[in-house]
């Protein structure tokens, strides 16, 4: 976008409009639920082991790093 002001989808803004729902919701879990199936299809994968996290950027990275490192490894991180 630059810098003057740009048009807003209406989409957007009903989407924004919306109530949110609570990570304990069952709304929320049939649409965690949901997105675990479709993401099955972009990433190819063919087990049940698929896990959205409803989180910011930072906790997936922290999930990764302590799913795949043991105490005492040493990791590198740029």
């Amino acid at each position: 976008m630059g810098p003057s002001s740009s048009d807003v989808s209406i989409r957007f803004l009903a989407a924004s409009a919306r109530l949110t729902i609570g990570h304990l919701d069952p709304k929320l879990v049939r649409l965690m639920d949901d997105i675990k199936e479709l993401l099955k299809v972009p990433l190819q994968i063919r087990r049940d082991l698929t896990i959205p996290l409803s989180a910011l950027g930072f906790f997936a990275m922290e999930a990764a790093f302590v799913n795949l490192l043991e105490p005492g490894h040493t990791a590198i991180v740029c």
